[in-house]
């Protein structure tokens, strides 16, 4: 099953493993029927450029019947309230005739060159293609004077932060135009950076979750280099908290929420990470300082990820060679003497194509966080540090130290001896020496939150954390030698049965959780709660600790959490009406009132509900585990039903039959026995690229009259209840659809982008 939000960017979920795959069988359908108007729309959305020399331009209208002559009328805006513009209100078409053209008439002289003009078209909806666009904002305008530059290089690492599956890399480049105003040399451009062409040839194709926004225009990124040490572009975003941004749309829309919600992408950069300099004919972004941002309508909208984390996002002009000062090391182990008393430590460098000659020093201590100071040192040649020399055919070293944490700092420099500092490297190590490696003990103990509190404390903590699902950790050690911790926890069969060994584990699952080496060093110990969302009687913590020796110390416990004591009977249960059944499935959450609801054999996902005990109702008001901010799920488009992305569907709970309105979903529970209070379902509609209409069906499809019985793992697996068109005398299907037909442009946009036009990569770095 593919959900709209398949790459899921608002949200990580620490410490959960897939544990299991939803497939489901093509449903049939009934595509809509063919527009039975005239069927006008745009061919074209691009902006129309004019000259001062112009008196008209033309919009472009087609029609997909065009048997007899037709008279069109519209609704035209000045959105500018500019008066430049006379438009008329209708367009005609002979007979046999597909296209026509919209002619407005203004004195070019009039317009300032370089500004927009946005002109709003509103065909006639009784005439109106239901399946493209048919009302348009088209910018009008004189384009300002710039000259080719040339090709340069645009090297990407801000969507390499998104970009899903395959073998991805940072720095991967690909050649771009860039311009020069002809009147202000200062203001340069680059051409199409982030284009389905250019993006397809660093990426080898287009990924299927971009959607491109400005048709046929073309798109600049523009910087104002005035000050190349503080170089300007795209437009100001300011924050009443965070201060100011420069961001830059990047002609890129994604789904980015639970609801398949389009995000236009955006590279932003806050005033607080650096700036953006220009040196040596290179503009570069302040590494891991640039945010891959969302946008909706011209709003922030929410977080994707870092980019620049290594810091490889740069432009090239024209002109400008193309050089390599990066370098790396490794400790590669010690040579100890004949007698034993002294030691020397291993390291091997590696360098970019342009490095000459190197500097480095060894510091004691961890300074890698901010080693500035040491990298001035060092190119300075301060007599405080002794300072090590060599060239690029000097890789290895032995090195004599004494036992102790260190921090070698290494500045390359060039063939004419000029320091690159912004490529200097800051590693870390600990060197043993002759001595024995240092042992790092650390204490794990899981208990009950109500274990571990003051005594006086132990009543009111467990019933804010009951034992049945809270588990809380305490960790003793020398924080002093601890440099980070992560965490992961679950199910113990879970983990054996997707046979993940601890080094992957951590890699790719872990949560981190190093803020308690603070805690430890103020207090010797912390402690660490977890919240266990259903019933694991087989819980396991797995914890890395890792040293400032370079070691890891790993802690595995299991634990037998208390069995869920409270009066709701949780457990599974099969809803069977007529021709549907499913299974959900009812587990304890945060406290004896809160639980969640899992939708076992459709798609697994989790939501919240309520019990009140004095009314014995449970309540699910269609919030989602994990999207607590999104609001309710219900009545929304909720994901794909096959992986074609032909068929949707959305979960429907309502007070009524005919679904005229979304409701919280309840349940009553007298003396163990169940029952429906409202109407519940799952809807699937129809959506291709061709047919955008909503006709569809239930996948399930539950009113207060279905029954609910206790579901016995013994049975058969239940599997996925038919799909069946909706019966008139069942429910009026309209009513769900007309919940849903004002989202149609949530999905318009998701059919895949065709890859055959793509060249491959030609250029990575």
């Amino acid at each position: 099953m593919k959900r709209f939000n398949f790459i899921y960017l608002f949200l990580a979920v620490v410490g959960v493993l897939s544990l299991a795959s939803c497939e489901h069988k093509y449903a049939d359908y009934t595509p809509g029927s063919a527009d039975k108007n005239t069927g006008v729309y745009f061919p074209s959305t691009a902006a129309l450029a004019v000259t001062a020399e112009d008196t008209s331009v033309e919009i472009p209208v087609a029609r997909l019947n065009a048997d007899a002559e037709a008279t069109v009328t519209f609704r035209a805006e000045d959105v500018s309230e500019s008066g430049l513009f006379t438009i008329p209100n209708e367009v005609k078409f002979a007979a046999g005739e597909a296209e026509s053209k919209i002619v407005i008439n203004f004195d070019g002289t009039e317009l300032v060159t370089g500004i927009k003009y946005p002109v709003k078209i509103k065909l006639a909806e009784e005439e109106a293609s239901s399946y493209a666009i048919s009302e348009y904002t088209f910018n009008i305008y004189i384009p300002e004077p710039w000259n080719s530059m040339g090709q340069g290089i645009y090297f990407d690492d801000l969507l390499w932060t998104i970009l899903d599956g395959g073998e991805m890399y940072q720095g991967v480049g690909a050649y771009v135009e860039f311009q020069q105003h002809a009147l202000e040399p200062n203001r340069i451009r680059a051409v199409n950076v982030y284009a389905p062409e250019t993006i397809g040839t660093m990426w080898g194709g287009v990924p299927q979750f971009m959607t491109f926004t400005a048709g046929e225009e073309t798109t600049y990124v523009e910087f104002d280099i005035t000050d190349p040490n503080n170089v300007k572009f795209g437009e100001v975003y300011t924050d009443s908290e965070a201060g100011n941004a420069q961001v830059v749309y990047l002609n890129i829309k994604v789904v980015g929420d639970q609801q398949g919600t389009l995000y236009d992408l955006a590279c932003l950069v806050w005033e607080s990470a650096g700036p953006v300099v220009l040196k040596d004919g290179v503009i570069t972004f302040p590494t891991q300082g640039v945010e891959l941002a969302a946008f909706k309508d011209g709003a922030y909208a929410g977080y994707f990820g870092i980019g620049n984390t290594a810091g490889y996002m740069q432009y090239y002009l024209p002109g400008t060679e193309f050089v390599n000062y990066d370098m790396a090391v490794t400790y590669d182990g010690m040579y100890v003497s004949a007698d034993g008393t002294t030691a020397s430590a291993i390291f091997n460098f590696a360098f970019g194509a342009d490095v000459a000659t190197y500097k480095f020093a060894f510091l004691p201590g961890d300074i890698t966080a901010d080693p500035a100071e040491a990298i001035e040192a060092i190119v300075a040649g301060s007599s405080d540090l002794k300072i090590y020399e060599g060239d690029v055919d000097t890789k290895r070293w032995e090195v004599e130290l004494t036992k102790g944490v260190y921090t070698l700092v290494a500045v390359p420099y060039s063939a004419e001896g000029e320091a690159k500092a912004d490529n200097a490297i800051a590693y870390n190590f600990y060197f043993n020496g002759t001595g024995d490696m240092p042992e790092v003990n650390v204490e794990v103990e899981v208990n009950t939150p109500a274990y571990f509190a003051e005594e006086d404390k132990k009543a009111e903590v467990e019933a804010e954390s009951p034992a049945c699902f809270n588990v809380a950790c305490k960790v003793v050690a020398d924080a002093s030698q601890l440099k980070a911790v992560k965490y992961w926890y679950g199910n113990a069969e879970a983990l054996v049965s997707q046979k993940v060994d601890d080094d992957t584990l951590f890699a790719n699952y872990a949560g981190d959780a190093s803020k308690i080496i603070e805690k430890i060093a103020e207090n010797g110990a912390a402690l660490m709660t977890f919240n266990v969302t259903a019933e694991t009687p087989n819980f396991v913590v797995k914890l890395r600790f890792e040293t400032i020796y370079g070691t890891n110390v790993d802690k595995t416990i299991e634990y037998e959490l208390p069995k869920y004591d409270g009066t709701f009977p949780v457990g599974a249960y099969k809803f069977t009406e007529g021709d549907y059944e499913e299974v959900f499935t009812i587990v304890p959450a945060k406290s004896y009132t809160t639980f969640f609801w899992t939708n076992s054999t459709f798609d697994g996902s989790s939501w919240y509900c309520d019990f009140n005990p004095e009314t014995s109702i449970l309540t699910m008001d269609g919030i989602l585990f994990n999207y607590e901010d999104e609001g309710s799920q219900f009545g929304k488009l909720y994901g794909y039903y096959n992986q074609e992305g032909t068929l949707v569907y959305s979960y429907q709970s309502s007070d009524n039959a005919e679904f005229n309105g979304m409701a919280p979903l309840q349940l009553s529970v007298a003396d163990g026995a169940m029952a429906l209070k409202t109407y519940y379902g799952a809807a699937i509609f129809n959506y291709t690229a061709e047919d955008q209409s909503f006709t569809g069906q239930f996948h399930f499809l539950f009113t207060p009259e279905a029954t609910i019985e206790p579901y016995v793992e013994e049975e058969a697996p239940a599997t996925s209840a038919k799909v069946l068109s909706v019966a008139a005398d069942k429910v009026d299907y309209a009513g769900v659809k007309a919940v849903m037909a004002e989202r149609v442009e949530v999905v318009k946009p998701m059919a895949a982008t065709p890859l055959g036009s793509m060249k491959p990569a030609t250029l990575k770095r």
